[in-house]
């Protein structure tokens, strides 16, 4: 049987999950002092803040490099436009960019996983002939780390499902996030 990158990530991340909730339970059952934090937290949560992405089209072998912005949208959601860079091989003859409108919900604020998704534009400007654009879909799911490294800079894991018309993409992706005061 053969074990690609995908699945190693993917398989990853459920194991980051899994512990991360493991470890938010016992430390709720250890002190009671705690709610407070864990209050204090949720209100840093709803800074917003910029980040920076790097990643893999798997789909296309492809290296990402990026930004977005994390507006919160109350206490379970934010809204997160980005953009991406893909680096295409030079006997390609085309650059390859993606922005992206995503909306993203933590079923838990504390906790680290979310999902989401949105609107994906895909535009592809090759050397010679005609821009092109299309535009789909995304859908997400991630771990922000938001509560281990306090309100300053924090960094997280995502993949990413991208559907076009005529093509389908699967990134990883993962970055860092600066909380804007």
């Amino acid at each position: 049987m053969k074990v690609g990158k995908a699945n190693i990530f993917i398989l990853s991340i459920t194991l980051i999950m899994v512990f991360s909730n493991i470890a938010d339970a016992q430390i709720r059952r250890r002190r009671p002092q705690h709610n407070k934090k864990r209050f204090e937290q949720k209100q840093l949560k709803s800074i917003p803040s910029i980040g920076v992405r790097f990643g893999n089209d798997f789909e296309n072998d492809q290296l990402l490099l990026g930004g977005h912005v994390w507006i919160p949208l109350g206490f379970y959601w934010k809204f997160a436009p980005g953009f991406e860079y893909y680096f295409v091989d030079e006997e390609d003859e085309y650059d390859r960019w993606q922005f992206n409108a995503d909306f993203i919900f933590k079923p838990r604020p504390n906790g680290a996983f979310y999902l989401g998704g949105g609107v994906a534009v895909d535009h592809v400007r090759p050397e010679l002939g005609d821009n092109e654009t299309v535009v789909g879909g995304n859908v997400i799911a991630g771990l922000d780390f938001f509560r281990f490294r306090g309100p300053g800079i924090y960094p997280y894991v995502q993949v990413r499902y991208s559907l076009f018309d005529d093509s389908r993409y699967f990134s990883a992706l993962g970055g860092l996030n600066f909380a804007l005061k």
